[in-house]
């Protein structure tokens, strides 16, 4: 650790100029505090675009401390971010990621400079030297990647600066071990080429204590990850290209996960196993982006990626030590596996992604401008899961279960935005969708008899797109009205012989108003909207030890409300976001239940049990609010004193389309984070800080039984608390 803090120092002190981190990415905000978004492949005022999109600059992240992907939960409005294992489920307004099939899409789509990450296994470990982030609320139809149900969120490093040498360090130190480095220096060549070097060490000592006899910590943390960038130019600007490349390594012992019915300890933060327990991911990712600016101001738009990734991890099977594996020389039969629940299992997964796109966008000051383009990936993900009954700790399995999922989309696209006079603006767009899937399964042992081989296909197409009408009441007020349609591709189930899974589709219309006031000083941005959720991808799950699968669900409906305020007057700024929701299913299903709650009905067949209307949509918690205060004290000219305090509330929520409190139910939580900023100058400030201030407990992730690990409730952070130098040089 120490080696890499002066590794650190050595880069930051090696650089000369300084550069506010704001002014570092142009997706961020200009000095007349326009706040600009790239997410329509032009540079746009947030305030000039009908969607709902909440945008964080550098300089935001550093004021909120917001230093991981899931941290973003507590400063965006709507947003939900759940840990589960080694997934992330991102929800926008309840519409996302609920459940963990290898084999899916999800409906928020992440970008990382331009370029889609795939998997979620691998989307938490680039958030370090980050630029802006804009979360973009409803489907985004036309214009996103594989496309997207429920929103997406675009993540920008800062772009290398030509002619100039310039660095920061980011050094954080707290509770529970815990230390953080981030450090980037951007070295300007010459006027034509520029590199930005970008590093990140991040490790902490778990939040819960393994009282069982294995020497496992769960829920510690440990990860590097390092990123380079690029840029080239011509000499008359008309061609840019940039070559980034990323690496990351993360090893830990895997997420710590609460036993529902502890019979040893009654204390959120204290587990009990036996078995060894860890998570190994690792990978890389390369991208080139090339903009080649005709002399009619036209843009031609290139770029292409390969991403690499693989997960290797294991658990303990019962999540307790009080189970005994299965006794040698019984045979690992249903029975046996009941009577003996101390089992452990291995996974692995292997991902790798090609993705490219093609854009030609019009020039911007014209009163027609549209984007037209065309999307290919092509995503292999190879995974073995091996399960021992005779050991809590995995030695060697006894059910192996092989699977390779090749995912192949295509699409082409165009937008439009025409103003029929000074004030109106008609919105258009459209996008056509090939989506094909094969899986190969085998079920070699233990799982079926006689052993299981086979392929699977699945095809899908689609038409998504967006209308709309922009009405410009003044320079300072816009009102829209849109309709947009999101779709999410089927895939195949992983399980033998069960049948594949239908694409979702999301149907919004929304009425939204974004306002200037008060000389710039307060934005005031809202909207209303109404979603027809259909055929919704749920988590469910057949068979003992229960396999996990998706199954479509009946449509659900969801009303919501959403206001976002941002003040600035003097040294007093603030922000709150506000949104309601009433989400809920209008039609009743059958699906395999994956909670061992009772939902028999009549009209049910065989497993099968009901989802009956009127039940809450996963991940769509009535209300969540983030508010944010601070007031900068000037101590002199250069030097002041900041004190901030901000929260962040998400009313009760559940994780599966069957309601039960112990096994799908996020209890209401309310975090209150304060931190106090000694900024001694525009390139040096001191952080304090406390994370969850008053100590709230609370279930940040439920988790269901599957074949390798019983599930249970994994907590959400106690109060941590430390502190932060940031330089620039």
């Amino acid at each position: 650790m120490k080696d890499l803090l002066n590794t650190c120092a050595l880069i930051a002190l090696a650089s000369a100029v300084a550069v506010p981190a704001a002014a570092q990415d142009g997706a961020a905000s200009s000095n007349d505090g326009t706040i600009v978004v790239t997410a329509e492949r032009r540079a746009t005022d947030v305030q000039d675009i009908p969607i709902a999109v909440t945008v964080l600059d550098a300089e935001s992240l550093q004021e909120t401390g917001t230093a991981t992907l899931e941290g973003l939960q507590q400063v965006a409005p709507s947003l939900s971010i759940n840990n589960n294992l080694r997934s992330t489920f991102v929800n926008i307004r309840g519409v996302g990621t609920s459940n963990s099939n290898p084999t899916g899409s999800s409906g928020v789509a992440i970008y990382l400079d331009g370029v889609l990450l795939k998997q979620d296994f691998f989307i938490t470990q680039s958030f370090f030297d980050i630029g802006s982030v804009e979360v973009l609320r409803g489907p985004q139809g036309t214009l996103t990647g594989q496309n997207s149900t429920g929103g997406a969120i675009y993540l920008r490093s800062p772009a290398p600066e030509f002619g100039e040498f310039s660095g920061s360090l980011e050094l954080t130190a707290g509770n529970y071990d815990a230390y953080r480095a981030v450090a980037a220096l951007n070295l300007g060549l010459s006027d034509n080429v520029a590199i930005r070097i970008a590093g990140m060490h991040d490790e902490r000592d778990s939040f819960t204590t393994n009282l069982g006899p294995s020497p496992s910590t769960p829920g510690n943390v440990n990860m590097d990850s390092a990123r380079i960038n690029i840029a080239l130019r011509s000499n008359d600007d008309e061609l840019n290209v940039n070559l980034r490349g990323e690496y990351f390594d993360s090893y830990n012992d895997n997420i710590a996960v609460k036993n529902r019915f502890d019979p040893v300890s009654s204390d959120p933060y204290e587990i009990s196993e036996d078995a060894i327990s860890f998570q190994d991911q690792h990978g890389y990712r390369l991208s080139l982006e090339a903009n080649y600016n005709f002399s009619n101001d036209m843009t031609l738009r290139v770029i292409g990626s390969l991403q690499d990734g693989s997960t290797r991890e294991t658990g303990d099977g019962d999540r307790s030590d009080t189970a005994s594996p299965i006794p040698a020389g019984l045979p690992p039969t249903g029975a046996n596996r009941a009577l003996y629940p101390g089992r452990s299992g291995i996974n692995f997964n292997e991902n790798r992604t090609y993705l490219g796109e093609v854009n030609l966008i019009s020039p911007s000051d014209s009163d027609l401008t549209w984007v037209i383009g065309a999307f290919y990936m092509h995503d292999t993900l190879d995974t073995i899961l091996n399960t021992d009954f005779y050991n809590t700790s995995y030695i060697s399995g006894q059910s192996l279960f092989d699977l390779s999922t090749v995912s192949e989309s295509k699409s082409v696209f165009g937008q439009f935005g025409w103003f029929v006079t000074d004030n109106v603006e008609l919105i258009g767009g459209l996008r056509h969708s090939w989506n094909d899937q094969e899986l190969t399964t085998a079920a070699i042992a233990g799982f079926t008899t006689p052993p299981f081989t086979g392929v699977n296909n699945t095809s899908s197409t689609a038409w998504t797109g967006k209308v709309g009408i922009n009405y410009f009441a003044s320079d300072d007020v816009m009102l829209y009205i849109t309709g947009s349609k999101g779709f999410a591709a089927g895939g195949n189930n992983p399980v033998a012989g069960q049948p594949g899974f239908a694409p979702e589709v999301n149907y919004v219309v929304e009425l939204g108003a974004k306002t200037t006031l008060w000389d710039r000083r307060l934005r005031l941005n809202s909207a209303v909207f109404y979603s027809d959720h259909q055929n919704l991808q749920a988590q469910a799950t057949t068979g003992f030890p229960p396999l996990p699968k998706v199954e479509n669900t009946g449509a659900a409906r969801t009303y919501g409300v959403e206001v976002e305020a941002m003040l600035n007057v003097g040294g007093f700024s603030g922000n709150v976001g506000v949104t309601w929701l009433d989400s809920q299913y209008s039609e009743s299903s059958c699906i395999d239940n994956s909670i061992p709650v009772d939902f028999s009905d009549p009209s049910c067949a065989g497993r099968t049990q009901l989802v009956q209307v009127g039940f809450p949509r996963p991940y769509a918690p009535d209300w969540t609010v983030n508010a944010g205060l601070q007031y900068e004290f000037l101590l002199s000219d250069e030097m002041s004193l900041t004190p901030r305090v901000q929260l962040s509330h998400k009313s009760s929520q559940t994780t599966q389309p069957f309601p039960t409190l112990i096994y799908s139910t996020l209890p209401a939580r309310t975090v209150i984070d304060a931190r106090l900023t000694w900024a001694i100058n525009d390139a040096i400030s001191i952080d304090a800080f406390v994370n969850n201030l008053t100590d709230e407990t609370y279930i940040a992730a439920q988790l269901q039984t599957t074949t390798s690990a019983d599930g249970g409730y994994v907590y959400g952070a106690p109060r941590t608390y430390g502190v932060r130098f940031i330089g620039e040089f």
